[in-house]
């Protein structure tokens, strides 16, 4: 197929995002990024990554990702960033990324979505939810267009202060991520319903006794947190008390893995 979309997300932002692209673009192939090693051969022509914001700039698996893509010929290459609070630096990482295979990126975008992340904060209330989806409806048909009369925009410039909060702030948050599970507790209303592995993108969660073991590969995505349905899984005392989110156009079997 000549048009591709690859994808990654844990609590249905970007993959919801990622579909609305699709329909809008129209023959298109659908693509969860894996959490693989090896150089990925891609033919399309057109190109895309749909992938949400993690502290300013990309997920581990994301940046993996893109470092193991190999094209063939002018392909037209864009990114999708989702985000609750700022599209930071994803873009320009991105960019810095694809270059190193000589790959140009093309064109970038980024949508806002519901923030979930939340150790450090509440979930946005049901109406700016909804007045964000809304948004993000608009807003997908807008970046298809584009994305079908190969709009190229400029190379996005680095500043050093642009190099040294991703040599330090995120580089940080990357260094802390895998093992953040540690923290990771299951109470008593665990039901060993198995969502949790199933959602998990990097295959991180064993059911040990039906109950979720964590082996410290995390991704900090947080997806067993916000899909587990009985709200179980904690973090500490950081989040009791605070909303689970998922996109509510997006359902479990499309965000499992296993």
């Amino acid at each position: 197929m000549d048009n591709v979309i690859y994808y990654f997300s844990a609590t249905g932002n970007s993959l919801a995002v990622a579909k609305d692209l699709q329909s809008a673009l129209g023959d298109t192939a659908l693509t969860a990024i894996d959490d693989g090693s090896s150089p990925i051969e891609v033919t399309a022509k057109t190109i895309g990554v749909v992938f949400p914001v993690y502290c300013w700039g990309l997920p581990s698996a994301v940046d993996s990702f893109m470092g193991r893509l190999r094209l063939s010929g002018d392909a037209f290459v864009y990114s999708v960033a989702t985000y609750g609070g700022s599209a930071g630096l994803a873009h320009k990482q991105a960019q810095s990324i694809l270059s190193r295979q000589a790959i140009v990126l093309s064109a970038y975008f980024s949508v806002k979505m519901p923030g979930n992340y939340i150790p450090m904060y509440d979930v946005p209330s049901e109406p700016k939810r909804e007045a964000m989806f809304l948004r993000e409806k608009a807003i997908a048909p807008e970046i298809a267009t584009k994305v079908k009369n190969r709009a190229r925009m400029k190379k996005i410039g680095v500043s050093p202060v642009d190099a040294i909060i991703l040599r330090n702030v995120y580089a940080k948050f990357l260094g802390k991520m895998k093992k953040v599970d540690e923290t990771f507790t299951v109470d008593a209303s665990c039901n060993s319903c198995g969502s949790c592995a199933r959602v998990c993108p990097k295959g991180n969660i064993a059911l040990v006794d039906g109950k979720p073991s964590w082996e410290h590969r995390c991704e900090s995505c947080l997806a067993c947190v916000h899909w587990c349905p009985q709200r179980a899984i904690q973090i500490g005392d950081s989040i009791r008390g605070r909303a689970r989110y998922h996109h509510p156009s997006v359902s479990l079997t499309e965000m499992s893995h296993r």
